[in-house]
Order: structure tokens, then C-alpha cells, then sequence
């Protein structure tokens, strides 16, 4: 008998030890139904049907002050209707005059599921930040974009996998989301339903020039330095213009104390612009012009990884804080670091994921053109409805080259931890690197490695064992820009 009874409270001691590990998974959603082909690990076919359909979708109009209902036909392929209108507001229509963006190139969604007639969107965490208005129209975006789907009810938000209190700080995302309760959100992003307008002044790099030009934002609240830095993330609206802050950077935190505004890069991904100065200096000087714009702000001091530098990347000195008396300094810099142009071509992956087709740019730098720049050209995402707005590239810690040979070196545990993610690229990243880098006259073949280790496998299924050249990259189609 006491063994007995001691057996079950053992059993009762695991279970709530089990229940209270459960604490982050959702506990508002009720899918007892079915949950045994939830639970099965989905299984992806080789060669998936494409489906089409005609949805609607909502964009923001070019200010930025509503959402325009628009109706487009997307691929996608079954059971993943709801991951292809997201890929679509990414990319937004490619009308683009007429439409902004809402949903930044630098967020990352790690995931998009439907669960009977709900749908989770699973943010990371990187790089949320905006104000108010921009919160708004991302989730009023996404959830009347979504729930145009016939069965589809609610819509859910998660960051890194979590439950969350709110996205970006201004409205709450505890529970979910419907078509009539986003309406009142609308509210916050039309400034002629309020007495009140405030602007906000947000700097970007012109196309093909060392030059920059501004462009006003209207809004209901008063604009902070998260909702300006949010503001560039997003990019301009004007098709002259560019985004400052590449898509692969991230910013850890953006802080202020009294009239000081400290924002903290991680270090992840900064070296890879080491040798572009002109991208380097955009960023400095669009990030600190439109940040001094603000009554409230004084001077801005970078961070990298928490900590006091003398150097971002590699040539603007962040020792000092930057401020209206020596922002400007930056432009006279920037024009003496104006240097002959260059022509470099860029493979990326298509939206057209099977077969695997990939867009050749013809783009015009101005540094001379390394594999390092090569990469760091790789890993922006232009404005174009045949790109694939989720391909990214794994933590690279460094790239050499000896003789022919182009080295690059991966981080093993950012693979690891992203694993999922970087599977469906695995073709996509080893095709673009290569074919990209022996565009070079200097490169003939690429190496890669895992924290400095020889592979078998890439990710999963590319042998990486020996270098790869452009012979042995199988491209189908291939659609031709320039920029």
C-alpha cells in the first residue's frame, strides 16, 4: 500500500511539472478537435501542386493614412494559403506608386499556421519597433488581409514563439484579433480624425547618387525615436529613394535617457559591410538626421552589442555623440569617399519556388567590388515583386579568399537554432553565394564551412565537402534587372 501511494505521488509530481513547463504555450484556443493531425509532423512533397486563387489583400496608401482593399491572384500551395498572403503584404503589389509598405523587410516571421478557423503569426523579435500608427496598420493589415480567407475567424500574434502582451509596445496582443475589432485601430493612423497632426521627418539615400532626401510621415501622437527608427525600418514610399538600414541588421534596442538617444546594433551580420562605405555612411547619417528631427532629442549615441565603440563597421568613428553640430560633417565625408562605380550582377531566388527560378540584377556600387561586398549586396532584398521576401542568408563569421578560392564561414549554432527557416533555403543561399561570387573575374570556385570545419551537408541535403563553382549550381529560368 505505501508503495502504491508512493508511486502516485511521483506521478502527480511529474505531471504538474509537465503542466507548469507548458506555462508560454497558447491556453486561449480551444483545439481539442483533431488534435491528432495537429499534432503530426507535416509532411512537404518533393513536387507540391502550385494552386491560384484571387484574394484580397489590404496596403497601406502612400501616406501611410488608410488601408486600400486590393484584389490580386497568388500562388501558393495546399494548406499554406494564409504563409502566401502574408509573403504577398511583404512584397506589397507591383503597383508600388500607388501603395507603402507596412511590414519591414528587416521583421522576420518565423512562422504562419492555421489551426481550424485561427491563424498564428509568429514574429521575431528582432527589429519591432514603431509607434502606434505603425502598429496599427501592421496588425489591421494582416488581420483583415487574413480573415478575407472564408474560414478563417481569428488571428493570432506571437513573438519567438510566445504568448505576448503587445508587438511593439502600444497595443495589446493578448488575446486575438478579428475583422471588426482592428477597425478602431484604423483610427490611429488617419491624422483627419484628430485636431492634432504631428509630423515626423525620416531621412533615406537617393538611388544611384551620394544624396539624400526627406520624407514627411503625419500622425495622431507625437512621433518617439522607436516609432522614427520603426519609420526607417519600413523604408521610403518614395520609389527615388532606398532603405538606409539593411535588411539583415539587427537593432537590439533603442533607448533614451533625458535627451540622449542611444541605439544598440548587434554586432551579428555588421561585419559583412566592411568595405562599403557608402552603405555604411547612409545608415549613420539617415539614422541620426531623422532622430535629431525630434524636439525631444538632442544627441544620438550608437551601441554595439550594450557597449561603447570607436567604430560601427569600419570607417565613421561612434566614439562621440553624434549632434546637429557634427551630423552634417558626415556629408562632406561621404562625398570624398565617392569613388569610381562598378558594376556587379546578383543572383536571388524568385518567388517561384518549384523549379527553383532566380532574378539576375545588374546593380552599380561604388566600392570596388570584394566577395565581401559581393555578400553584403547579396543580402539586401530590393524592391521587387519576383524576389523572394523571406530569403535570408545564416550568421556568416567570416570571409577570406586564397588564390581562387572564396572561403565563407557559417555560424554552426545560428544553423542549429533556425534550422526549419534555413532548410526551405538551403538551395536558394549555396545557388545565390556561388553564382553571385563567380560572377567575379577574381573568383573561380566557393568554399563552404561550418565554424571553421569541413561538412558534408550544408543544412540538409547540399554536399558542401568540396568546393562548389558555377558549373555545379543547376539554374532554371532566370529573369534579368537592373538597378
Amino acid at each position: 500500500m505505501i508503495r502504491k501511494n508512493m508511486i502516485l505521488m511521483i506521478l502527480i509530481t511529474l505531471l504538474t511539472i509537465f503542466l507548469t513547463s507548458c506555462s508560454n504555450t497558447i491556453e486561449f484556443v480551444n483545439i481539442t478537435n483533431n488534435t491528432s493531425n495537429l499534432l503530426k509532423d507535416e509532411v512537404i512533397s518533393p513536387n507540391p501542386d502550385i494552386l491560384k486563387k484571387q484574394v484580397f489583400l489590404y496596403f497601406a496608401n502612400r501616406y501611410s493614412t488608410k488601408l486600400n482593399r486590393v484584389k490580386i491572384t497568388i500562388s501558393y500551395t495546399p494548406n499554406h494559403l494564409a504563409e502566401a498572403i502574408i509573403d504577398e503584404l511583404i512584397r506589397r503589389p507591383k503597383y508600388y506608386r500607388e501603395f507603402n509598405r507596412i511590414i519591414s523587410p528587416n521583421l522576420d516571421i518565423l512562422s504562419v499556421k492555421e489551426v481550424e478557423k485561427s491563424v498564428f503569426v509568429n514574429f521575431s523579435s528582432k527589429n519591432l519597433y514603431g509607434g502606434i500608427k505603425e502598429e496599427s496598420l501592421l496588425i489591421s493589415s494582416i488581420v483583415k488581409s487574413l480573415t478575407e480567407i472564408d474560414y478563417i475567424e481569428k488571428v493570432y500574434f506571437l513573438v519567438d514563439g510566445k504568448k505576448i502582451k503587445s508587438l511593439m509596445g502600444n497595443i495589446s496582443a493578448k488575446n486575438y484579433f478579428t475583422k471588426d475589432s482592428v477597425e478602431h485601430l484604423l483610427q490611429n493612423t488617419d491624422p483627419n480624425l484628430s485636431s492634432s497632426k504631428y509630423i515626423m521627418k525620416l531621412w533615406f539615400p537617393l538611388f544611384n547618387t551620394i544624396r539624400y532626401t526627406y520624407e514627411v510621415k503625419l500622425s495622431n501622437d507625437p512621433p518617439s525615436p522607436k516609432s522614427v527608427i520603426g519609420g526607417l525600418l519600413l523604408g521610403p514610399s518614395n520609389i527615388n529613394s532606398k532603405d538606409c538600414i539593411p535588411s539583415n541588421i539587427e537593432i537590439l534596442d533603442v533607448k533614451t535617457i533625458d535627451k540622449t538617444v542611444y541605439v544598440d546594433f548587434s554586432s551579428k551580420n555588421l561585419f559583412v559591410y566592411r568595405g562599403d562605405s557608402s552603405l555604411e555612411y547612409n545608415m549613420y547619417y539617415c539614422i541620426v538626421k531623422s532622430l535629431l528631427n525630434l524636439e525631444s532629442v538632442d544627441e544620438v549615441i550608437f551601441l554595439v552589442d550594450g557597449k561603447a565603440g570607436f567604430k560601427l563597421i569600419e570607417k565613421v568613428s561612434i566614439y562621440y555623440p553624434f549632434t546637429e553640430s557634427n551630423v552634417d560633417l558626415l556629408t562632406s565625408e561621404i562625398d570624398n569617399a565617392k569613388k569610381p562605380k562598378y558594376k556587379i550582377t546578383i543572383f536571388q531566388p524568385s518567388k517561384i519556388k518549384f523549379p527553383p527560378n532566380f532574378v539576375r540584377w545588374e546593380k552599380i556600387i561604388f566600392e570596388y567590388p570584394t566577395p565581401e561586398v559581393i555578400i553584403s549586396n547579396l543580402m539586401v532584398i530590393p524592391k521587387d515583386e519576383q524576389v523572394n521576401p523571406r530569403f535570408t542568408i545564416p550568421y556568416i563569421k567570416n570571409i577570406w579568399q586564397k588564390d581562387k578560392t572564396v572561403y565563407i564561414n557559417f555560424s554552426e549554432y545560428d544553423i542549429e537554432m533556425n534550422f526549419e527557416k534555413y532548410k526551405k533555403l538551403e538551395v536558394a543561399i549555396i545557388s545565390s553565394i556561388v553564382r553571385s561570387l563567380c560572377e567575379l573575374d577574381s573568383v573561380d570556385e566557393v568554399m563552404f564551412l561550418i565554424d571553421n570545419n569541413v561538412k558534408d551537408v550544408f543544412i540538409e541535403k547540399t554536399n558542401i565537402n568540396s568546393p562548389l563553382n558555377y558549373d555545379s549550381i543547376v539554374f532554371e529560368d532566370e529573369f534579368n534587372f537592373q538597378q
